[in-house]
């Protein structure tokens, strides 16, 4: 089973093993921080015609991106009627580098699985080099674009930088990598941004210290739901879960909270490409227990068609607190 992060990026007492491991720590986490700050600074960004808003996060690994970019993509709808938003990503662990519009018969391997989720939802461009698929969004027609990812990247000029923050894990030891989860020097990319999103309980104090460092910055809190029909077609149902996310543990919590009996449940690296071992091994302990096997939508775009037919899902939307703050932040930016 896939254990995740190192333990010592969200323990707020230093351990043994990490202040042993300190002096090594310190020193990679001052050349990547070092070089990732040179590189932003030495690239010139390209300003298109239309806004570009970009959904970010400051730590490594999951933090709710990619449902952020599906939410904006209604709000704004409300904001700007009329509007034709497209996305643009990475396509990390796709194969493709773009700039190229995802298709129906792409697969994960193609464009990764952000992308197809992305996809299903509006136009969505891949590219590796964010400033050609810019110009090929705005050539195509795009009202707005929407960055999934892309905060450490200054090729396109953003209108608009929304960090993504999970209330649970929050910056970790505030430390960055390897040190600790951070990409970047936290206040730096903190006065970077227009606007934070807060998904969840604050249990690591994100409020408190966003307001500390930044106390203009608009803190905007959210959390996901599952459709009241999902809720009650696996209330008490047995299930076996399985994940390969930034962290798993989130799906489990979700299982939970939706009240489904939880019989087994496997924990998989992020963007993890399974194999079909892994996957009839999935299926036939489900098999033997009677119970429904059990995904998230991320992961299941990255099975094969041959095994999504033996996978439900439990998708989730993200729900904005104060969805009238946001609007007033995304009219404030995106002219008008």
């Amino acid at each position: 089973m896939f254990k995740g992060p190192p333990f010592f990026w969200y323990q707020k007492r230093a351990s043994l093993s990490f202040k042993l491991l300190s002096p090594l720590l310190w020193i990679g986490q001052f050349f990547y921080g070092f070089f990732s700050s040179l590189k932003r600074k030495k690239s010139t960004s390209l300003k298109l015609n239309i806004p570009v808003i970009c959904v970010g996060n400051v730590s490594l690994g999951g933090a709710g991106k990619t449902p952020t970019c599906l939410a904006l993509y209604e709000i704004i709808l409300e904001t700007h009627p009329g509007a034709s938003s497209h996305f643009i990503t990475r396509g990390y662990k796709g194969s493709l580098k773009g700039p190229v519009l995802v298709k129906e018969d792409h697969t994960s391997l193609d464009v990764g699985d952000e992308a197809l989720l992305l996809s299903q939802k509006a136009p969505t461009w891949v590219a590796r080099f964010r400033q050609l698929g810019g110009k090929k969004a705005e050539k195509a027609g795009s009202t707005h674009l929407i960055m999934d990812d892309g905060l450490q990247n200054p090729s396109l000029f953003k209108d608009l930088s929304l960090i993504v923050v999970d209330g649970f894990f929050g910056f970790g030891n505030q430390h960055i990598f390897p040190m600790g989860p951070l990409r970047e020097n936290l206040k730096e990319s903190l006065e970077r941004a227009q606007g934070i999103i807060l998904i969840g309980d604050d249990i690591y104090g994100v409020q408190e210290l966003v307001s500390r460092l930044v106390p203009s910055l608009p803190i905007i809190k959210a959390h996901f739901e599952v459709d009241q029909k999902i809720q009650k077609e696996f209330y008490k149902k047995s299930v076996i879960g399985f994940a390969g996310i930034g962290f798993p543990d989130k799906f489990y919590k979700t299982l939970q909270d939706i009240n489904a009996n939880i019989l087994d449940f496997i924990s998989f690296p992020d963007h993890y490409k399974y194999p079909t071992y892994v996957l009839r091994d999935l299926v036939l302990k489900a098999q033997k227990t009677g119970a429904v096997l059990v995904t998230t939508e991320k992961d299941y775009v990255r099975l094969p068609d041959s095994f999504q037919k033996s996978v439900s899902v439990v998708p989730i939307t993200l729900v904005f607190d104060d969805k009238t703050k946001l609007m007033h932040l995304l009219r404030e930016h995106l002219h008008g």
